[in-house]
């Protein structure tokens, strides 16, 4: 088997990526936080999954400069090592937020323009750039993935945020909100890193990849509720009392992220590679609940 080399494999992603490769008998080099050329002997492919999220509560003094070193800076040094060691194929996992924070009427495709809203995105988006220039120069090939919000056991950030949530006894007054949201299941995810290992198709290549289902986000925490044995009660209130709770502190910002449209055509990818989701987003989320201390 191929010799596989992943940056960032003790984060929510990596963990997931770590046991679904070994469980097919890759061979795994889990990069230290600052690997040498050497760590990338006979390597055939390296995915970078290092990066900084989404940070709600912000206390750095200059965050886009944390942003840019973490998801740019970084992900270029860590290509030029793999380049100079002749690595076959570098994935490089961004993000669907360099081409906007929300879609209108139109879902975002491969050939969608970037479009960075904030300092996390606009560094993923230089990193994808500036990655882009240097395997111009190079013989290691390289493919950028960018998934939308992965949710799976495990997982941080908003994700994390949303499970609270639906285990509170609250009633959600966005019954009227019908936008169109889509997600990926990080078994899903990790089923698509693989097929990008296997298929030389990926290599020069810029993938969007989901669930292949677009869902409201208040049908999305149904499901979510439904899985964790909860019931989610929700009414259909006035827009204004809707605005005044995205108005608040923090809460407001979560909610207002997550019940805008932000839909995804995969068509392309499934088109290139070949692939299907393997499951649904039923299926992922009914994993994402299941107790396993080896993700918590």
């Amino acid at each position: 088997m191929d010799k596989i080399a992943i940056a960032g494999a003790s984060g929510f992603i990596g963990k997931h990526l770590k046991k679904y490769l070994d469980t097919r008998n890759y061979s795994l080099v889990l990069l230290p936080r600052k690997p040498t050329i050497g760590d990338l002997e006979g390597v055939d492919t390296l995915i970078n999954l290092v990066g900084r999220g989404h940070v709600l509560r912000e206390k750095s003094d200059d965050p886009f400069s944390e942003y840019e070193e973490v998801n740019c800076n970084y992900a270029v040094e860590l290509f030029e090592l793999a380049s100079k060691q002749r690595v076959r194929l570098f994935i490089q996992v961004s993000s669907i937020a360099v081409l906007g924070d929300h879609t209108c009427n139109e879902p975002f495709n491969t050939n969608s323009p970037l479009a960075p809203t904030n300092d996390y995105s606009l560094s993923k988006a230089n990193a994808e750039q500036q990655l882009t220039t240097a395997a111009d120069k190079s013989s290691t090939g390289l493919c950028i993935v960018r998934p939308p919000l992965v949710y799976g056991r495990g997982a941080k950030g908003n994700y994390e945020r949303l499970q609270q949530l639906v285990t509170l006894p609250l009633v959600f007054p966005f019954g009227n909100l019908k936008n169109k949201r889509d997600f990926v299941g990080v078994d899903n995810l990790c089923d698509f890193l693989l097929e990008c290992i296997k298929n030389q198709s990926s290599i020069g290549e810029v993938f969007l990849v989901s669930d292949d289902k677009t869902v409201s986000t208040i049908d999305f925490m149904r499901f979510l509720a439904e899985e964790k044995g909860e019931r989610l009660l929700v009414i259909g209130v006035m827009p204004i009392i809707v605005r005044l709770l995205f108005g608040l502190p923090v809460l407001g910002l979560l909610l207002k992220k997550m019940f805008v449209d932000l839909e995804i055509d995969i068509s392309d990818t499934k088109e290139k590679m070949g692939w299907r989701p393997p499951f649904s987003l039923e299926e992922g989320l009914k994993k994402s609940v299941t107790n396993d201390v080896e993700f918590d």
